[in-house]
């Protein structure tokens, strides 16, 4: 038990100016029968994101405001980013009740995806430039219900192949994906 008896005055006047060891408030809601378990002694504040901006949830890596200069140049600020780092995480948290305006999911994830019933459709009118894609990065398996798209292409091609300059053969033709389908090549060929 403790050493001294505190009055319910000076227990709280410990405990709000964080004079209370842990240890002394364990044993005195214990001497009351009392038991507690990861349960915060003072609340703390978040930091929460400002509440103007569009929250993007995106993979680690594409969290940098150099990606979004239009919407900065009119909104004065990056977007409040919260970044995953995977797909299973991502929608994971989704799942939960996590909520976010614009996620940044795969595409071959997108199928899985939509089957939650959690996305919106896009509203292409809002998109300046949508009549200028390519129709085959937006109308991908799953991501088009009805005739409304769920989902835009915000990056692609960000894949590469490596080979060793010294076994390669390009044969006079350019680099390409190609080089994955060579038959000269056939069971030499990996991927991570």
């Amino acid at each position: 038990m403790l050493e001294k008896n505190f009055s319910s005055e000076e227990f709280t006047d410990k405990l709000m100016s964080r004079k209370l060891s842990r240890r002394e408030f364990s044993k005195i809601l214990s001497a009351a029968g009392v038991s507690i378990g990861m349960v915060p002694l003072v609340s703390r504040t978040a930091s929460a994101a400002a509440s103007d901006h569009a929250t993007y949830f995106t993979w680690g890596g594409y969290d940098i405001p150099e990606l979004f200069d239009p919407y900065i140049r009119e909104h004065g600020e990056a977007p409040n980013f919260a970044s995953f780092g995977g797909s299973e995480e991502a929608l994971t948290k989704l799942r939960a009740g996590y909520v976010v305006d614009v996620v940044h999911p795969c595409n071959a994830g997108i199928p899985r995806w939509m089957a939650t019933g959690l996305f919106q459709g896009l509203d292409t009118s809002k998109l300046s430039h949508w009549d200028n894609l390519v129709t085959s990065l937006w109308d991908l398996d799953g991501a088009v219900v009805g005739d409304v798209p769920h989902f835009a292409p915000f990056c692609w091609g960000q894949t590469s192949i490596t080979y060793r300059t010294d076994l390669v053969d390009w044969q006079g033709q350019p680099e390409s994906w190609s080089l994955l389908w060579d038959e000269r090549y056939k069971g030499s060929i990996g991927v991570i």
